[in-house]
């Protein structure tokens, strides 16, 4: 009867530490999610023109090869629009419909986001 109490009570205990251990699971991953975010955000501050920084010449390589794109966080930085309204302009022809790269992925031309920015009326 002891033995079958302790096997009850290590089942609820085992049960209990899976339970816990999924829940970290999870919690690592959004942590890691978080982090992929901040270091493209970290890439994308850092490579992104300045003003006032001296033009670089480009660098020959694969890098320079081929039209450069954007995916939609980076495009919502950089034209200062939520999500929602950009996809609303693209719905109403308004801003450039982005490329399909796949199934599941979209992304836009450099050149196509940085010639509807040119089309923004100045409002200075």
């Amino acid at each position: 009867m002891k033995s079958q109490t302790t096997l009850q009570v290590n089942a609820v205990t085992f049960g209990a530490v899976q339970r816990s251990a999924l829940r970290l699971t999870e919690q690592v991953r959004d942590l890691l999610r978080q982090a992929d975010k901040l270091e493209a955000e970290l890439r994308e501050m850092q490579t992104a023109e300045r003003p006032d920084a001296p033009q670089r010449q480009p660098v020959a390589g694969p890098t320079s090869v081929g039209p450069q794109l954007l995916r939609l966080d980076a495009v919502i930085r950089r034209v200062g629009l939520s999500r929602s309204t950009v996809w609303k302009l693209i719905r109403d022809g308004k801003f450039p419909a982005p490329r399909r790269l796949g199934p599941r992925s979209v992304a836009w031309l450099v050149s196509d986001i940085e010639s509807w920015i040119r089309t923004r009326p100045d409002s200075r």
